[in-house]
């Protein structure tokens, strides 16, 4: 638990004290407690979320903050009701049931749980569309690294046009789509066989296969567009 999560933790104890010195103030009818009870319940909602977030790492941090805006809410709406009920209530104005002011509560909790299973289920999702992203980013970065390999190893009078496919990786946008998938693994196949005729030395056939592969980043390129 990092110091962050304990200053929260401590936070969250002092809330839980207030709402109990204000139960010793009134009577404790069996409103007022259950009104007690469903508020304390929403204090350690919201710092939980507080001290989960604080855990998040720099990946899902930033979709791990709308839990604690979800239990904000909650929290507020449900103390603020059970104040509202338990002072008319002191001061007889109007008086509810106790079997109808428990089910109040659970709906609002009701509304939460769903709230945060379809933010879990978004979270899901975004992690997920991110993973694939970065594979997908990680796997362009690679090839990128394998010409810089080619070049590396090839021969002064073909260096020139192993150099332009160089930079039309390089500048390439990263990103892909599935529907690129064909296009992306033939252009991997021929820089694999870039590779070849630089290893075995043909270099009366590397214009020709570089100029190629040009022309299918250039078309990749193209798609991208259109698909965005």
């Amino acid at each position: 638990m990092n110091s962050y999560q304990k200053r929260t933790l401590v936070a969250a104890i002092v809330a839980v004290l207030v709402l109990t010195s204000l139960l010793l103030l009134i009577p404790k009818t069996p409103l007022v407690i259950a009104g007690y009870l469903f508020s304390v319940l929403a204090v350690i909602e919201f710092f939980g979320a507080l001290i989960y977030l604080a855990g998040s790492t720099k990946k899902d941090y930033l979709v791990n903050t709308s839990f604690p805006y979800a239990t904000n809410g909650y929290a507020i709406v449900t103390i603020a009701f059970s104040i509202l009920i338990a002072v008319l209530e002191y001061f007889d104005v109007w008086t509810m049931k106790t079997s109808w002011f428990v089910f109040v509560q659970i709906v609002f909790a009701a509304i939460l749980i769903f709230m945060l299973l379809m933010l879990s289920s978004g979270k899901e999702l975004v992690e997920s569309a991110g993973e694939k992203a970065a594979a997908k980013y990680t796997n362009w970065k690679l090839l990128l690294a394998d010409v810089e390999a080619i070049l590396a190893k090839t021969a002064q009078e073909s260096r020139k046009d192993v150099s332009t496919v160089l930079d039309a990786v390089k500048y390439a946008d990263p990103m892909s789509h599935p529907s690129l998938d064909g296009l992306e693994q033939e252009i991997r196949g021929n820089i694999a066989q870039l590779g070849r005729f630089v290893d075995d030395k043909k270099s009366s056939d590397i214009p020709a296969l570089c100029a190629r592969i040009q022309d299918q980043i250039k078309d990749r390129a193209k798609r991208l567009q259109i698909l965005k």
